[in-house]
């Protein structure tokens, strides 16, 4: 019996360690066990969630792969809508659920809105773009890029901004490559319903701020609106005369086009710039070609038409007059001041027929050699 003990000692000692590695051997397998099956639990409750939230709603249901995270798509009112869900960081990653809505009509070309933090204010310190509305709450709370500056300005100057501001206040993102983004830190098993609705109706009121300027036009008698797949385009006569509006939202431009009586020089030519008018006014604001310079003088550099045409082509650079029509080149497609600029146009129209009317008078009331006849 002696001789057996050392080894049976030898044997405890040595089956002790793999009891306890074996020990710790099931318990981690147990844990991962059930792991694995509290993360395949949940799933499938999220899985049924979501295909529930799709068929109620109209929306395609793709599960999830080993590829990809579920998903739904489809339409809902005029919008596109795309729910789904991704994951960052490293060992200890984050689940987020995100719903994105494209609206019918295009926003400001490569136009990044999102919250204000600490991300942003170290981008902007090292160059990073941050267009500013002017409206100190929102440029506080809001970060804005694009490649149109002026139309993404002139559509986030409107009220419907505010309520961006608020929902990116408790959800992330807000615009980004042509959707209306609201993101969650949470796989959401419920609530999805609450958070797609609240993001159709954040991109509902965002689409009206797009389009409020042509909806006023619209309104106008004599005027309308045709929308040519992505362009909108507005027609008519106001006040006598013959009116075009062209806004292509992709682009966050707009042109309005004013028709001109026949009788003006033919190869008139007026544009924001300088000339030498001998108006102190027209002379730092205006270029005038096209015409002898007692011409010029006499059409322009009167009372009415130069008011007129300084609203158009100073106030608006690019847009220029000519012989045959008066062409308003407006940098923005949500310019708020878009009636007031159509109507700029017009008045300047009439002030030219008014002033060529005179004119013509002039020449009527004149005998021959020069000398003018009594009325």
């Amino acid at each position: 019996m002696e001789v057996f003990a050392p080894m049976v000692v030898g044997l405890v000692s040595a089956l002790v360690p793999m009891l306890f590695f074996g020990t710790f051997l099931i318990i981690g397998v147990g844990g991962v066990v059930m792991a694995l099956t509290h993360q395949q639990s949940r799933m499938r409750t999220l899985r049924e969630h979501w295909k529930k939230v799709g068929d109620r709603r109209g929306l395609v249901f793709r599960k999830k792969t080993w590829k990809e995270w579920p998903s739904l798509r489809g339409p809902v009112g005029k919008h596109e809508v795309l729910v789904d869900m991704f994951q960052t960081g490293g060992k200890h990653k984050t689940t987020w659920t995100r719903v994105r809505v494209r609206p019918p009509v295009a926003l400001p070309a490569g136009a990044i809105v999102g919250r204000e933090g600490v991300e942003a204010t170290l981008a902007k310190m090292v160059g990073g773009q941050d267009i500013e509305v002017g409206i100190p709450k929102l440029d506080y709370r809001l970060r804005l890029r694009g490649r149109t500056p002026e139309d993404l300005r002139s559509w986030m100057a409107q009220p419907a901004a505010m309520e961006l501001a608020h929902a990116v206040d408790t959800a992330h993102d807000g615009v980004r490559e042509g959707w209306v983004t609201l993101v969650v830190k949470e796989s959401l098993t419920i609530g999805l319903d609450e958070l797609i609705d609240r993001t159709v109706l954040l991109a509902d009121d965002l689409t009206a701020a797009r389009v409020q300027p042509w909806a006023a036009l619209r309104d106008l008698p004599g005027l309308e609106l045709v929308e040519q797949g992505q362009l909108y385009r507005i027609s008519g006569q106001l006040d006598g005369v013959p009116i075009e509006v062209l806004g292509d939202p992709r682009r966050g431009r707009t042109r309005i086009t004013a028709q001109l009586p026949p009788g003006l020089p033919p190869d008139l030519h007026l544009e924001k710039g300088s000339c030498e008018l001998g108006d102190p006014i027209l002379d730092r604001m205006v270029t005038a070609t096209g015409a002898p310079l007692a011409v010029l003088q006499d059409l322009v550099a009167q009372d009415g038409v130069r008011e007129d045409l300084l609203a158009v082509v100073h106030g608006n650079p690019g847009s220029t007059v000519d012989a045959q029509r008066i062409v308003v080149d407006v940098r923005s497609f949500s310019d708020a001041a878009l009636v007031e600029k159509v109507w700029d146009a017009v008045r300047l129209a009439n002030s030219l027929r008014e002033r060529l009317a005179r004119g013509q008078a002039s020449q009527g009331n004149r005998r021959p050699g020069g000398v003018t006849a009594k009325p």
